[in-house]
C-alpha cells in the first residue's frame, strides 16, 4: 500500500502542469513519478497554467479538480486502471 500524490510543476517556459507520484508507505523515500503530466494546458482558457484544487477517488475513477489560468475551474477524470500506465516507460 502507499499514497498517490498530485504534484504541481513548472517548466523552463513557465508552463504549469500536474503530475503524479506513487509513494511507498513502508519506504516513503522511494517514489515513482508519472512519465507524463495529467493534465497539461491545452485548451485556450488554460493559458499555460493548470494547478490542482483537489481530487477524489470514487467508484474506481480519479476526479481531479484543477484551475486554468486563474479564471476557471475544470474537472479531469481517469479510470483507476489507467493510472498505473502513467508510470510505465514506453
Amino acid at each position: 500500500m502507499g499514497w498517490l500524490l498530485l504534484c504541481h510543476g513548472v517548466d523552463e517556459n513557465f508552463t504549469c502542469r500536474l503530475g503524479l507520484a506513487l509513494i511507498d508507505s513502508n519506504t516513503p523515500e522511494k517514489a515513482l513519478r508519472s512519465k507524463k503530466p495529467i493534465p497539461e494546458p491545452s485548451a485556450p482558457y488554460e493559458q499555460n497554467i493548470v494547478f490542482t484544487c483537489g481530487a477524489v477517488m470514487l467508484d474506481g475513477k480519479l476526479f481531479v479538480c484543477y484551475g486554468g489560468d486563474d479564471r476557471v475551474i475544470c474537472l479531469a477524470t481517469c479510470e483507476e486502471s489507467e493510472l498505473f500506465t502513467l508510470f510505465r516507460s514506453k
